[in-house]
């Protein structure tokens, strides 16, 4: 039997330890895998294998005090991209582009992103909705949603306020309320392969959305449509910038109506209250845009502030009878102004004052020095005191964004 050469032994001990080096070091790499980097890769793996669909609540229905519907959410679609597993993104964009009226490489740029998930189109009505499913495209999805929707326009538009494309409330009601009326999204997760295929033996979960609360106002539908009617009326008989109105019920201070004009449209929310704005914003940046878009949102009702002007004169007349400075029948003689800190104020009938006459004269002849009188009778710090009293110094507690 011959026996191998040297050279043969070098060869196979050179192999051996080629072979002995390979392995420890797929060794070595396998352990770096699995014990250093083991967290990350798994991590990744339940990434790209979960499919995490989800599932929109329903926001809840805003009513008028008597029930009936002024802000409710209508079903829509939602068109939802899952890249990693497209097969083919530029026919996949293509066709979506096509059904949905987008451009197609916008919806490309959604298909090729490094996000798990994506949504592609909002709002999809249920014909292209269809149209999309019928494809039957590799890694999209379409799921039903909900877009807030005002059937009655812009009517109570800065009490009910609106959402955003993600139905959070922005503005009003809506926002005041918004973590009652949004509900508790839900959740499909399923573990998928490659080709998006459910993975056998997999643990599927489902968790069911929470629909939101419903909210009822204080508001009256006919007494709001009234409102609208008489201060849309004022605006275009005098010409104002604009021009609002509040009724209450006395006796429990509910609000009943409250009414702003110009107003906007919640279910359009971004359109200018006229072609004067909108021509002014269409040379604006996205700053001063949506800067614009906050004021015209802004309900002035409750955000601004104003004199009280003459109804703050039974506040005045109370607490002068109540203090004993003055009754009914106490009598002032007016020369038509009154002279406060060198300053003249005068009674809007100067020009021919009033002369002679008692307190409830004054009342109702709304006659301005009279009531100045009255304040000074009673002092600065008694007069505050009253102020206090009737609440004036204070917030009413109205449960719509903005008075703080």
């Amino acid at each position: 039997m011959t026996q191998p050469s040297i050279s043969s032994k070098k060869r196979l001990i050179v192999m051996f330890l080629l072979v002995s080096i390979t392995l420890f070091a797929l060794v070595v790499r396998l352990g770096w895998i699995q014990i250093v980097r083991g967290e990350k890769y798994k991590e990744l793996a339940i990434r790209y294998q979960t499919r995490d669909i989800p599932i929109p609540a329903k926001r809840g229905i805003i009513y008028d005090r008597n029930g009936k519907e002024l802000a409710v959410s209508a079903s829509t679609n939602t068109v939802w991209v899952h890249p990693s597993e497209v097969e083919e993104p530029e026919k996949t964009a293509s066709i979506l582009a096509g059904i949905l009226e987008l451009e197609e490489e916008m919806v490309l740029r959604k298909v090729k992103s490094r996000q798990s998930i994506a949504a592609i189109a909002l709002y999809v009505d249920d014909e292209r909705a269809k149209a999309i499913r019928t494809e039957n495209l590799k890694g999209i999805s379409v799921s039903e949603g909900n877009k807030r929707f005002y059937p009655y326009g812009n009517f109570a538009a800065y009490v009910l306020g609106h959402t955003n494309v993600d139905n959070q409330g922005i503005a009003g009601i809506e926002l005041e309320y918004d973590k009652y009326l949004s509900g508790i999204p839900g959740r499909w997760i399923k573990n998928t392969d490659g080709g998006g295929r459910q993975l056998p033996f997999s643990v599927e979960r489902f968790h069911h959305a929470e629909d939101g609360l419903n909210v009822v106002l204080t508001i009256d539908e006919v007494i709001q449509h009234f409102a609208e009617k008489a201060v849309q009326n004022a605006l275009e008989i005098h010409k104002a910038k604009r021009v609002y109105v509040i009724v209450m019920d006395v006796k429990t201070a509910e609000i009943l109506a409250m009414a702003v004009k110009p107003d906007y449209d919640p279910n359009y929310p971004r359109m200018p209250l006229d072609d004067e704005l909108k021509k002014e914003m269409e040379t604006m940046d996205n700053k001063k845009q949506l800067e614009t878009l906050y004021a015209m949102w802004r309900n002035p009702v409750v955000n601004d502030t104003y004199e009280p002007g003459s109804t703050f004169k039974l506040i005045t007349t109370t607490a002068a009878i109540e203090e004993g400075v003055v009754t009914p029948d106490s009598t002032f003689v007016g020369k038509g102004f009154i002279m406060v800190g060198g300053r003249r104020i005068r009674c809007w009938r100067s020009y021919n004052p009033h002369g002679t006459q008692t307190l409830v004269e004054a009342v109702q002849n709304s006659c301005n020095p009279v009531f100045v009188e009255l304040g000074q009778r009673m002092g600065a710090q008694t007069f505050y005191k009253y102020i206090d009293g009737f609440g004036i110094s204070g917030l009413t507690g109205i449960d719509l964004p903005g008075e703080r």
